[in-house]
């Protein structure tokens, strides 16, 4: 015998069996780009929204994000999540472009935090690199700074994603320590990972808050599309981000029919 409870006003998805997530190990942020409203909406209990800069397109399920090379014009959610209050580092999200991947202008960044001091690009994030130069077929990489005498040193690791055009659940983790396999990606639609050595500590940066969608960037103007956003402050194992992607695939599947 099953019961249904019925309460005006309370929006039950984030708490319902289906929807919750699996891991909850060190969540700080998790937005589902459902439009505006829900997009901007941080369903860890006790977290702070995000906020919507410019005007990204909304479909079912998914905001459309545009980068620029002209400064103040790119789309994107910043979350209340800053980078230096975090430890360790786990991103989710789940992604797709049809951008031409040969240059920078038309390249997407699909979330992190983003900044540079001096030379260095001082970032984690997600991002897609210029090989292969064509779609569908992209290099993902996995950034992160390691402290290289007080100025961050970018670290990455790649993989191959074959047809970015579908919908891709990518994840990524850095051990602020830093050490040997400190850094990892994963595509968790297709089980490929990569990982890379950090030599010492991650280096956070001290005013970036995490970002969906694009960057403020004026280097990175590709566009993608993201459906859902998921941060941790912990270095979750495989098997863990294998039963979180499991839990989002469900909510995408039964909410917008997105297959990822």
């Amino acid at each position: 015998m099953t019961s249904r409870w019925y309460v005006p006003g309370v929006d039950a998805r984030t708490n319902s069996t289906g929807l919750s997530l699996p891991v909850t190990r060190g969540l700080v942020a998790c937005h589902f780009l459902d439009g505006a409203a829900e997009a901007v909406r941080n369903r860890v209990d006790g977290q702070v929204d995000g906020v919507i800069t410019n005007t990204p397109t909304w479909y079912d399920g998914y905001g459309a994000f545009v980068g620029s090379t002209s400064p103040g014009v790119a789309s994107y959610l910043s979350t209340d999540a800053a980078d230096v209050d975090l430890t360790d580092v786990t991103i989710l999200t789940v992604v797709r472009s049809s951008s031409a991947f040969s240059a920078a202008a038309t390249r997407p960044q699909l979330a992190g935090s983003y900044g540079a001091i001096s030379s260095d690009l001082y970032s984690t994030s997600l991002n897609v690199t210029g090989t292969p130069s064509s779609a569908p077929a992209a290099t993902v990489a996995a950034l992160a700074s390691r402290n290289n005498g007080g100025v961050p040193a970018a670290v990455s690791a790649s993989i191959t994603v074959t047809d970015m055009s579908a919908w891709t659940i990518l994840a990524m983790t850095v051990l602020g320590a830093g050490g040997a396999g400190a850094l990892n990606i994963y595509n968790l639609t297709n089980a490929a990972t990569a990982t890379a050595t950090m030599s010492s500590a991650r280096m956070p940066h001290p005013t970036r808050l995490f970002q969906i969608g694009a960057t403020s960037s004026t280097l990175i103007a590709g566009a993608v599309d993201n459906a859902a956003f998921i941060l941790h402050d912990a270095v979750l194992t495989q098997a863990e981000l294998t039963r979180q992607a499991a839990g989002v695939r469900r909510r995408m599947l039964a909410y917008h029919g997105i297959v990822c």
